[in-house]
C-alpha cells in the first residue's frame, strides 16, 4: 500500500511542479497516439556505439521532429527532472536523457558565467 501511495505522490508532485499547466500544450503533442514504448526503448540507449544509440532513439525522434510543442515538452521535462542522466528517462522534447543532462549542465555553466560578469 505504501508503494502505491508514493507513486501517486510522485505523479502529483510532477504535475504540480510542471512549468506549464497541462491544458497549455499537452493536447497538441504529436506523440498522443504513439506507442509510449518508442520513447522508452530498452536496448542500446546507453551503448557506446553511436550508431546503435541513434537507432534506438530514431523512431521517437521522428515523431518529435514533427511535434508543434517540442520546446514546451522539453522545458517541462527540464523543470521537474532531478540530477544527472541517471534520473532522466525516455525521450522528451526530442532529447534523450544524456542530451537533456548535457543541456542542463550547459545552461548552468552559462548562468554561472553571466553571474560573474
Amino acid at each position: 500500500m505504501t508503494h502505491t501511495r508514493s507513486v501517486y505522490t510522485i505523479a502529483r508532485i510532477r504535475d504540480d511542479r510542471s512549468p506549464a499547466p497541462a491544458a497549455d500544450w499537452r493536447h497538441d503533442r504529436a506523440c498522443t497516439d504513439a506507442d509510449s514504448e518508442l520513447f522508452y526503448p530498452t536496448e542500446h540507449t546507453t551503448s557506446t556505439d553511436p550508431g546503435k544509440r541513434a537507432a534506438a532513439w530514431a523512431p521517437a525522434r521522428a515523431i518529435c521532429a514533427t511535434c508543434p510543442v517540442k520546446k514546451a515538452c522539453l522545458e517541462d521535462a527540464l523543470g521537474w527532472e532531478p540530477g544527472g542522466v541517471y534520473y532522466r528517462h525516455g525521450l522528451r522534447g526530442g532529447l534523450d536523457p544524456r542530451e537533456r543532462a548535457n543541456l542542463v549542465r550547459s545552461r548552468q555553466r552559462k548562468a554561472k558565467r553571466e553571474a560573474t560578469t
